[in-house]
């Protein structure tokens, strides 16, 4: 699990890495789970685009409207 660009519940992902027995990352590149934790940016976007991988946001996911 790459938690590199994991901006919120770090804390967390790290208790369930520890507890699951998965192993953290913060390389560039490795990894084929990503955590960001929130919406995700374009340039996020931009690098995941060719990498075969899973991420936990998707564009605008926290955005609300009112």
């Amino acid at each position: 699990m790459n938690t590199l660009h994991c901006r919120a519940e770090l804390d967390t992902i790290q208790y369930v890495i520890k507890k699951y027995g998965y192993r953290e990352t913060r390389e560039t590149g490795e990894g084929n789970l990503y955590w960001y934790g929130i919406a995700l940016r374009d340039n996020d976007i931009d690098n995941l685009k060719n990498r075969i991988c899973m991420i936990n946001r998707y564009p605008l996911m926290d955005v609300s409207f009112f």
